[in-house]
């Protein structure tokens, strides 16, 4: 009879995808349509302080973790009108009261909603202080320009001087598109 092998091997798949879902590296977890939290992983709950699962399933996500409560239901309603999302940022707050910028990713199934979880609080203060980097380098570049400009004779000076204020204003530019957020 098959039967016993069948769920024999069900089983085995089911065990498989929980230990994935507990021990992947990024956080993960399941909620109802309305947003109610019925399963998270460790993950999940190191990255927002929570000290259990069960405590962080006491939460209500949309107004205590997402900074933005509308943000927590966009996700929501729009995995569920298109079955998944494409990779969405959004700023959580955790349980010290810190802010996270985090990565989702969310799927609809029959009756919930499994959504991933990557912080990239880091990588963005990295991304500022290297458009920070940027910022001052151009400065640096002008000021050297300017100095460059008082060591010539008077003729020199006065093209210099244009030449000068053609690359500042290419400069001050290049320092708005800078500050574009992508």
């Amino acid at each position: 009879n098959r039967v016993p092998l069948l769920q024999t091997e069900l089983d085995q798949s089911q065990n498989d995808h929980r230990r994935q879902f507990e021990r992947a590296p990024f956080g993960m977890w399941r909620c109802s349509r309305d947003g109610a939290i019925t399963h998270a992983n460790r993950s999940l709950v190191g990255l927002l302080g929570y000290r259990s699962a069960d405590e962080l399933r006491k939460v209500d996500f949309a107004t205590v973790i997402f900074e933005s409560a509308d943000d927590f239901r966009w996700l929501i309603e729009r995995s569920v009108s298109a079955g998944t999302t494409e990779l969405v940022e959004t700023t959580w707050r955790r349980k010290d009261r810190r802010r996270l910028v985090v990565r989702l990713h969310a799927t609809a199934t029959n009756d919930s909603i499994e959504i991933a979880a990557e912080d990239i609080t880091d990588l963005r203060a990295l991304e500022d202080r290297l458009r920070q980097a940027q910022r001052m380098e151009a400065v640096g570049r002008l000021a050297g320009l300017v100095d460059d400009r008082r060591r010539l004779d008077p003729v020199q000076r006065d093209d210099a001087y244009l030449r000068v204020l053609v690359i500042a204003d290419t400069q001050v530019e290049d320092l708005a598109v800078l500050d574009q957020p992508e």
